[in-house]
């Protein structure tokens, strides 16, 4: 929960602080982001390449969060500002991957839908936990933002503390023969999930919702307090209301995570509708409405697509799987950072909002197109679904 709450404040915060304690413009702000980003994608390429000691790699990534967090003390100049959050987005960027690797892991493959949809809530419930978290300490020291974002080290150093007394079995018993070889250096892996349509279903579910979500957390406080006029602390809160309801949403799947398509479907409604809705908002009503339908989105795109890529690899593989699909995303995000940060520079923050409903009906369609040869019937999946099915073996379930 520490590494989630302190990554979810550096995405909502920074562009925050970019803005207005070192007066940058929109778009330098959406460049800046995509700087970090790159560094994040570092970190993932290593993760991806390579398949090291899953604990290990989480220890010295939240050692370099947690190393790099008192910083924000001392970032008055925007060079120091950039360089100190490349190096903890370098940190964080491959812990969440690394993160659902060892939930997987350390369960048994009967297990993998509960754990990695359970994981997910715990998830939700940081990423509800954070912004409250942080307007409570803005509140507290009237508005500073750099003390708030320091705040957030010791939950870091708790997390050092929980994953160290944690053990992480990489291999299956099935490879007890490669066991050695994974423990004493690291290899290179292949790709075969590559091939594999539910990987690319996964990766779909997941890209639907990459464009609002960045354009939420990095122009959303921006766009609020602009039209609104409102405290850095009220921001947080109207962002407590978007992480809320994905906690809720990923309490609801639980119940009801048989129906998989039905659940991109609904992804795919509320994103739409939730993009309008921000754009067309004249009070903070419907705004926060606007951010409750997307957190109902981000709450259910990511155990959605998880379960789809965790089908699509044998589990030796899963950390390549994973790191794969995240860093598949970061390219999507490098490429869309510098065109919101123009659509906002040059048309606004509002019809950002609405223009980009084309890239994610877009990608929607190409997600129902390939879901069709997997599925029965269009209006079968629809009211009925298809049920997650689980991995019984190691081996890679090609279609």
């Amino acid at each position: 929960m520490g590494y989630r709450s302190t990554s979810n404040m550096l995405q909502t915060t920074i562009p925050l602080y970019l803005k207005y304690e070192l007066s940058t413009s929109d778009f330098v702000i959406s460049l800046i982001v995509t700087i970090l980003g790159i560094s994040a994608m570092l970190s993932l390429i290593y993760t991806t390449l390579r398949q090291s000691d899953v604990r290990k790699r989480l220890l010295v990534s939240l050692g370099i969060v947690a190393i790099g967090l008192p910083g924000f003390l001392v970032a008055k100049d925007l060079v120091f500002f950039v360089i100190l959050t490349s190096i903890l987005y370098f940190g964080t960027g491959s812990i969440l991957v690394l993160l659902v690797t060892a939930v997987v892991l350390v369960g048994s493959p009967k297990a993998q839908e509960r754990n990695i949809i359970l994981f997910t809530v715990v998830l939700s419930l940081s990423l509800v936990l954070s912004p409250i978290f942080q307007a409570g300490i803005l509140t507290l020291l009237s508005g500073n933002l750099a003390y708030s974002m320091v705040s957030f080290a010791p939950l870091v150093g708790v997390s050092i503390l929980l994953i160290s007394s944690v053990e992480v079995q990489q291999h299956d018993q099935s490879s007890n023969d490669n066991v050695h070889q994974s423990k004493t250096k690291s290899r290179l892996i292949d790709f075969e999930f590559f091939k594999n349509r539910k990987f690319i279903l996964g990766v779909l579910t997941n890209q639907i919702y990459t464009m609002p979500f960045i354009a939420i957390t990095t122009y959303g406080g921006i766009f609020a307090r602009e039209r609104f006029a409102i405290s850095y602390s009220s921001v947080e809160f109207l962002f407590s209301f978007f992480f809320v309801t994905s906690f809720l949403s990923r309490l609801l799947l639980l119940r009801l995570r048989s129906y998989r398509y039905t659940a991109v479907v609904s992804i795919i409604i509320f994103t739409i509708t939730g993009l309008a809705l921000v754009y067309l908002s004249s009070s903070l009503v419907y705004l926060s409405v606007g951010f409750v339908l997307l957190g109902y989105a981000h709450g259910v795109s990511y155990p959605v697509a998880q379960n789809y890529i965790a089908e699509s690899s044998s589990r030796d593989r899963l950390a390549a799987a994973n790191s794969a699909s995240s860093l598949i995303g970061q390219i999507f995000n490098l490429a869309s950072l510098p065109i919101i940060g123009a659509l906002v520079q040059y048309s606004g923050a509002g019809p950002m909002y609405l223009i980009i409903i084309l890239p994610v009906f877009i990608l929607s369609f190409a997600y129902l197109i390939l879901s069709n040869k997997e599925e029965l019937h269009p209006f079968g999946r629809f009211f009925g679904g298809k049920t997650f099915q689980l991995i019984h073996s190691s081996q890679c379930i090609e279609d």
